[in-house]
């Protein structure tokens, strides 16, 4: 198979994975990873292929099944859109007769794809390690959980302006993205978008929080489908 034929096979399994059908969006990730490893391809490879240079920009919702959305995963989330040329807003959404809150991606399909496989993934391992930890309050447990985001949302930012500095292309890239998802929200929302309001203040405990700053640390950006996406 060429390497076209791959990296526009690679494009489709990532829009499939911000699917809501969460065995479906599994699958996909794990096959995009699959094939990123096995011809060597790295995300700025997908990135930099355009098939036929006409995505359009779409909506691609995730949810977290609760009421409310946790202060942690608002700063991490922001974050990791941006390193997908993505805006990403707060919204309700309603399923079997609840209303649940989560976010909408707004950007290219390979792009949302990305950052919600990168989002969900990124989500698991922080909560993997908070309950590894082993922590025995909420206030502790919850001050490693900010300590680990927090790390993660450093590092996901320095790779992001590194490769802006040393990658031209890639910062032409995302100018182009970055407009293109502009004109789509101006469209779409008319300048109407609300600011999400403050969090709640939360006591953080300073020995925990610093446990999950290192914790952070050990976490693989870019999770099972994107293994290089930010660390090359």
């Amino acid at each position: 198979m060429s390497d076209t034929k791959i990296l526009s096979k690679i494009k489709k399994l990532l829009a499939l994975s911000a699917s809501s059908n969460e065995h479906e969006a599994a699958l996909a990730a794990e096959k995009a990873h699959e094939l990123l490893m096995e011809h060597k391809l790295s995300m700025a490879d997908v990135e930099a292929h355009s098939t036929d240079g006409r995505e359009e920009v779409c909506e691609v919702e995730l949810e977290w099944g609760k009421t409310y959305i946790d202060q942690w995963r608002d700063y991490l989330v922001v974050d990791v859109a941006r390193a997908f040329h993505c805006k990403v807003l707060r919204t309700h959404l309603s399923r079997d007769g609840k209303k649940l809150r989560g976010y909408r991606f707004i950007g290219k399909p390979t792009d949302t794809g990305a950052s919600v496989a990168m989002q969900t993934w990124l989500t698991s391992e922080i909560e993997r390690l908070t309950k590894e930890s082993g922590l025995p309050t909420w206030e502790l447990r919850w001050s490693f959980t900010c300590g680990a985001a927090s790390t993660i949302s450093k590092r996901i930012r320095e790779s992001f302006d590194r490769r802006m500095r040393e990658q031209p292309k890639y910062g032409a890239l995302v100018v182009v993205d970055d407009h293109a998802v502009a004109r789509y929200m101006a469209q779409r929302f008319g300048g109407k978008v609300r600011k999400g309001g403050k969090h709640a203040r939360t006591r953080i405990n300073a020995d925990a929080f610093r446990q999950g700053q290192a914790a952070g640390q050990t976490v693989t950006l870019g999770g099972r489908p994107l293994q290089r996406t930010l660390i090359g």
